[in-house]
């Protein structure tokens, strides 16, 4: 397992330029818009990337058993130890890990689901006309000073709800939305969104949405954007007091 330099992040276009999901989170790593660092079984022409940035994933050929070996003690021998959440939540790009997926049950780790969403922009542009007048759109703030960008509401120095990117790659942008309990179910998230969208709609971007299955209120609210819900995508997970 070889850790690639910055510069050559790029080698690994080949194993994620099909992927259908978690494009901007994976992209901002390769693009260089989000820290993070590449690990591949061949620094040449590398056929499986474990990719870190924001989430973690795995790419690329799915039965590379020294690759898997490898990844898997750095994971357990290296990460986890430095991590401060000590937990560890790995997205495979398919179904088809079933090697690794194995490896690290002996580890004690399980299998659980991430909830995928595409974007329909005509969808959205429907829903969008029925909210000419959005409540609360006066007092939406663009977020500064920041390498993402986003929209907030804040009532007396208190933010209210706010709806940003966590990553930017490939034409994309991930979305990031929390409103507090005490201000939910009163259209606020429902402002920001359509504030966050419309920019990326100006902007030539496309917005990604993904969530836990637990989080009702996101897929709801996912929906209701424009939103079409799409297959889940596995994930490792593994904590220390699971």
């Amino acid at each position: 397992m070889f850790e690639l330099k910055e510069q050559d992040f790029g080698r690994i276009k080949p194993l994620i330029d099909n992927i259908s999901h978690s494009r901007a989170l994976i992209f901002s790593v390769v693009e260089g818009n989000l820290k993070g660092r590449i690990f591949v079984d061949n620094m040449a022409t590398p056929k499986t990337a474990f990719i870190e940035g924001e989430f973690l994933y795995l790419v690329g050929f799915e039965d590379n058993t020294n690759f898997n070996k490898k990844l898997i003690k750095y994971i357990f021998d290296e990460k986890i130890p430095k991590s401060k959440d000590k937990e560890l939540i790995l997205f495979l790009c398919s179904d088809k890990w079933m090697e690794i997926d194995k490896m690290f049950k002996k580890r004690g780790c399980i299998t659980i689901q991430r909830k995928t969403f595409s974007f329909d922009v005509d969808k959205y542009k429907e829903v969008r006309n029925r909210y000419d007048k959005i409540t609360y759109k006066d007092e939406v703030k663009k977020i500064k000073d920041t390498s993402n960008f986003g929209f907030r509401i804040v009532n007396n120095e208190e933010i209210i709800s706010e709806c940003m990117s966590i990553a930017v790659g490939s034409g994309e942008a991930e979305i990031n939305i929390n409103t507090k309990e005490a201000y939910r179910r009163k259209g606020y998230a429902t402002t920001v969104a359509m504030e966050f969208i419309d920019y990326c709609i100006s902007n030539e971007l496309i917005p990604n949405w993904s969530c836990w299955p637990f989080r009702k209120e996101s897929i709801n609210l996912a929906k209701k954007l424009g939103f079409n819900e799409k297959s889940d995508i596995p994930a490792i997970y593994w904590a220390k007091n699971m």
